[in-house]
């Protein structure tokens, strides 16, 4: 940039081209930017496919700030203030010099949300105060332009934020790291805001790698939380994050190892008389419910609204793993090979219409099959809001449920009207 120059390119020993954080610590003059990405845990995403154009402050640059701010910044307690430093020197995209030069006057969003301003003169290139001093270093996921001076976000631009200036999702790599604010919680999850344009759904399955019942029980509302991008959903606005670590891979199947075993007959469940209670064993327990062996091979679901007349507070207050008990099958679905239990009494329709107007044979909560095959929990959704959630679709996932959930409560809230938490009689 103003200098007319050679585009540098990186590349490994195998002439592959190297990534943006292997090129940092290769050329052996970032060595302060290489260990300020370790400390704010951007390692991992800085090394994903990107593509990224990294702004990047040379060790001289680093050593230009007042005395012990580096050492700060990496602290533990300060990993969200740097973390916004350092995306503040990265554009989503691969932006090459013969571009920047054309950017005069011009401000860049970051990946941190603040724009950046871009000014073009006969010295050269500056990005906000920083003078850029070699352009093109091409890495396999980006590229980096190196700067004299590190930028800072101001307190204007490191505020709060206006949804223009959010992060869309189409921006957003699958599996990055990022840094949010834990803006709800939920017994099923939290939504947390990671400066995208729209929160993300922490759900309670993917807090941890270890079984959590309830999300209230681990998260709090206004902290911080590192967590990674699991999936966007363009279509429908979604975005769910993870913070389970990655487990070894499943040991691959033996050659010759024998043929599958052939699944279980559920023939004789299609059938069954629902007012007839049959004998199964509890073979696990979560927070909507339990799921019964009553063959071997085959489980089926009791929904927490199922185990008793008139509710409990925990399926655990009730049932235990390895403890018999008796069922009843209310449905089944044989091409998804999901069999509903029921372990309350049969009660004919016309005595159900007396007691209160319950719908369908099983009344009180409902709840439906998710994709990946189990019941949800109502949570505090009334019938008829469960039924407008589900659109038609009986077989919604928890993730569907949970975004239309927060919908329906900011539409009742909006209207000002009271959001009813718990089931009528």
């Amino acid at each position: 940039m103003g200098v007319p120059r050679t585009p540098v390119v990186c590349r490994s020993a195998e002439l592959q081209m190297a990534d943006i954080v292997d090129t940092a610590v290769g050329a052996g003059s970032f060595k302060t930017l290489a260990a300020a990405l370790g400390a704010a845990g951007l390692v991992d995403t800085m090394k994903s496919p990107g593509p990224f154009t990294v702004f990047a402050p040379t060790d001289a640059a680093f050593a230009k700030l007042p005395a012990g701010t580096v050492e700060e910044l990496i602290k533990p307690e300060n990993k969200a203030k740097l973390t916004g430093i350092l995306t503040y020197h990265v554009v989503s995209g691969k932006v090459m010099a013969s571009t920047v030069v054309t950017m005069d006057g011009k401000k860049v969003p970051t990946v941190n949300g603040a724009e950046v301003t871009i000014k073009v003169g006969k010295e050269g290139v500056m990005v906000d105060a920083a003078m850029v001093t070699t352009t093109d270093i091409e890495c396999d996921n980006g590229v980096i332009h190196v700067i004299d001076s590190v930028i800072m976000p101001s307190e204007k631009k490191a505020g709060k934020k206006g949804k223009e200036n959010k992060t869309p999702l189409e921006d957003l790599v699958v599996g990055a790291e990022v840094v949010g604010k834990i803006k709800s919680v939920m017994s099923y999850g939290a939504f947390v805001d990671i400066g995208a344009s729209t929160d993300g759904l922490l759900h309670v399955s993917e807090i941890s790698n270890e079984f959590i019942k309830d999300a209230t029980e681990k998260l709090t509302a206004g902290d911080s939380i590192t967590c990674k991008v699991k999936a966007v959903n363009l279509e429908k606005k979604q975005l769910a994050l993870t913070c389970k670590e990655p487990q070894a891979p499943r040991a691959p199947r033996a050659a010759g190892g024998g043929e599958r075993k052939p699944k279980a007959d559920l023939a004789e469940f299609e059938t069954a008389d629902p007012k007839v209670f049959i004998t199964g064993k509890v073979n696990s327990i979560t927070e909507f419910g339990a799921f019964i062996t009553i063959k071997e091979g085959v489980d089926g679901l009791v929904h927490i609204s199922q185990i008793q007349d008139g509710g409990v507070k925990s399926v655990g207050d009730v049932l235990t793993v390895g403890q018999e008990v008796q069922v009843r099958v209310t449905n089944v679905d044989k091409a998804k090979r999901r069999i509903g239990l029921s372990m309350r009494p049969w009660v004919e329709q016309a005595e159900k219409s007396s007691k209160g107007g319950e719908s369908g044979e099983e009344g009180g909560r409902s709840g439906g099959f998710s994709g990946e095959g189990w019941m949800y929990a109502s949570d505090g959704v009334t019938a008829e809001e469960l039924a407008s959630m589900n659109a038609g679709d009986e077989f919604t996932s928890p993730f569907d449920f949970a975004m239309a959930r927060s919908a329906a409560v900011a539409s009742k809230k909006a209207k000002k009207e009271k959001y009813v938490v718990g089931l009528s009689a």
